[in-house]
């Protein structure tokens, strides 16, 4: 059974009797303006092999009928190529580990939503992933090296998030380098095209302060002001001291000048 209600003006809530259609293998109301969560009923459908929920107002988490699949999970593709289509919804939370039990799914896409966390580091076993398309979330992390497994991928797009570290070097990842849009806008991940240099990064770690080294440096400074001030102080003290010892025996030098002076003039008054 196929449900095509795409490009309408549909809205409100989507109903949780979908989940009864035990038949359904197709679901597209991508376009629309339905709101809320995704029904906990539509997990019963668990023959559906494309759905296809893009460009409407739902929200919440990541949507957890993903974790119910069973008509993919064992390589097994429908008639019509598989797909999950969630772009364009404010969807949050992790990517879950589950998704990568879909053996057989052929396309994922989930940009333009508000996802964090990283890539699941199992992605490499979905092995009948054709299109690929994370872009606009913010996802972080390294890119997972298992991703160069996916032999079937032709289509892949991660573009503006918040990916670090170097993109693994591989056959199939190599092949996206092309004009770097697949990777574009994450700044901290080596070699994407707006993004800063690897050798650059290497040495703004190198040179960037660990919390022990400023600790040490702010013991050292602390060290160096009370030494500068012990110094300052012994000497100045020495200092005054040496200035009234010099002050008194000058005084004591015009005295006896002095007294010379009014001996000569008594004896010559004599």
């Amino acid at each position: 059974m196929l449900l095509d209600l795409s490009n309408n003006s549909l809205s409100g809530a989507l109903p949780s009797s979908l989940g009864h259609c035990t038949s359904l293998v197709f679901i597209n109301i991508g376009q629309n303006n339905f709101s809320g969560s995704i029904p906990v009923g539509l997990e019963k459908a668990k023959n559906l092999g494309y759905r296809d929920l893009t460009g409407n107002q739902f929200e919440g988490p990541f949507p957890s009928f993903i974790e119910n699949l069973e008509s993919l999970e064992y390589d097994t593709v429908h008639i019509y190529d598989s797909g999950i289509d969630l772009s364009l919804n404010p969807f949050t939370g992790n990517i879950p580990m589950e998704l990568t039990l879909l053996k057989g799914l052929a396309m994922l896409n989930l940009p333009h939503n508000a996802l964090t966390g990283e890539i699941p580091s199992k992605m490499g076993d979905m092995s009948g992933l054709k299109s690929l398309d994370l872009s606009f979330n913010n996802l972080s992390g390294e890119i997972p090296t298992s991703m160069d497994l996916l032999d079937a991928l032709g289509v892949m797009n991660l573009s503006y998030n918040n990916f670090s570290g170097n993109i693994p070097p591989g056959r199939k990842l190599d092949i996206f380098y092309g004009d770097g849009s697949a990777y574009t806008g994450n700044k901290f991940l080596c070699g994407a095209p707006d993004a800063i240099s690897c050798q650059s990064n290497v040495l703004s770690i190198d040179h960037e302060p660990t919390k022990v080294e400023h600790k040490r440096r702010q013991r050292l400074l602390l060290i160096g002001v009370v030494i500068v001030g012990y110094g300052v102080g012994f000497w100045g003290y020495f200092g005054v001291l040496y200035l009234i010892i010099k002050e008194q025996q000058r005084e004591r030098y015009w005295r006896a000048i002095d007294k010379i002076v009014l001996k000569i003039i008594s004896f010559l008054g004599k």
